[in-house]
């Protein structure tokens, strides 16, 4: 089916069983939501603010009974297309809960949800798809399958600076973050300089 554009969005029809929603890291998205029984026929649209955790508002939709019926996605800058597209893999999975996080505060020690440190966003990001991690780079390090650059894929870990920090690939050489103190959580280019291990979890 092919997008329909209207007042600069693009819209997408889509119809997936609910509990099997997937949504990728948007720069911004429009929801149009049914109730469910809806004997009426009427349709309600909700605007959801991606820099806030568009995938809770998913989730809050589909527990007030709601049926998705059509988005509106624009990829975050940082993000490679085929990323974009494939959500099969939990590790994707988690790169786009990682990603959903964007503008959320740097705090040294937190694990979420509304402020992370850099391992602190790792570990949640993949718990919130099944995987436990550990709780510090340096332990997440010993995690997984070394890779090296040039087999880098989107999901990938990064860890950089002697292993005191790290951050998920998501393609094009960019990676998703949390920075430091006074910073957000972002995408930016991997620092390929100062890089000491790359897995794949």
């Amino acid at each position: 089916m092919s997008p329909l554009r209207l007042c600069g969005w693009t819209i997408v029809i889509i119809s997936l069983p609910l509990g099997h929603l997937r949504v990728p890291a948007y720069s911004a998205v429009v929801l149009r939501v049914a109730p469910d029984p809806n004997p009426e026929g009427t349709m309600t649209s909700v605007a959801v603010n991606p820099t806030r955790h568009p995938m809770r508002r998913v989730v809050l939709a589909a527990a007030a009974g709601a049926a998705v019926l059509s988005a509106a996605p624009m990829v975050s800058a940082g993000m490679a297309p085929q990323a974009a597209a494939s959500v099969a893999s939990p590790a994707v999975q988690a790169m786009n809960v990682a990603l959903a996080q964007q503008g959320d505060a740097y705090a040294y020690g937190a694990t979420g949800p509304d402020a992370f440190d850099c391992s602190g966003l790792v570990q949640f990001a993949y718990g919130q798809v099944g995987i436990a991690l550990p709780r510090t780079s340096g332990a997440q390090a010993g995690v997984g399958t070394p890779v090296n650059a040039d087999q880098l894929q989107p999901s990938d870990l990064v860890f950089a600076y002697g292993g005191g920090h790290v951050g998920i690939y998501t393609g094009a050489g960019q990676y998703v973050y949390a920075p430091t103190e006074g910073d957000v959580v972002k995408v930016g280019p991997v620092p390929y300089g100062e890089v000491t291990a790359l897995r794949r979890i």
